[in-house]
C-alpha cells in the first residue's frame, strides 16, 4: 500500500525500502583462473541477433521511465 501511495497519490507517503540486492548465487561456477587462452580465429562471419539487454536501475520506478521535475527539458 505504501508504494502505492508514494507513486500515485501525489507522493504524500514515502517510497518502501527496498530489499538488499545478493549477488552471490547469480553465477553458479566462479571465474576459471587462469582464463582459458583465446580461439584462433576461424575467418568465418557469425550472425548474432542481440534482443535485448539486461541491467538494474536503481531510478527507475514502477511505471515511470524516469522522475522528471516540471522545469526539466529532456
Amino acid at each position: 500500500m505504501q508504494g502505492f501511495c508514494s507513486q500515485f497519490i501525489g507522493g504524500l507517503c514515502p517510497a518502501p525500502a527496498t530489499a538488499p540486492l545478493n549477488l552471490k548465487n547469480w553465477f553458479k561456477k566462479p571465474k576459471p583462473n587462469p582464463l582459458p587462452k583465446a580461439r584462433k580465429p576461424s575467418g568465418k562471419r557469425l550472425k548474432v541477433l542481440h534482443m535485448s539487454d539486461f541491467h538494474i536501475d536503481p531510478s527507475l520506478f514502477v511505471f515511470n521511465e524516469r522522475m522528471q521535475k516540471d522545469d526539466e527539458v529532456l
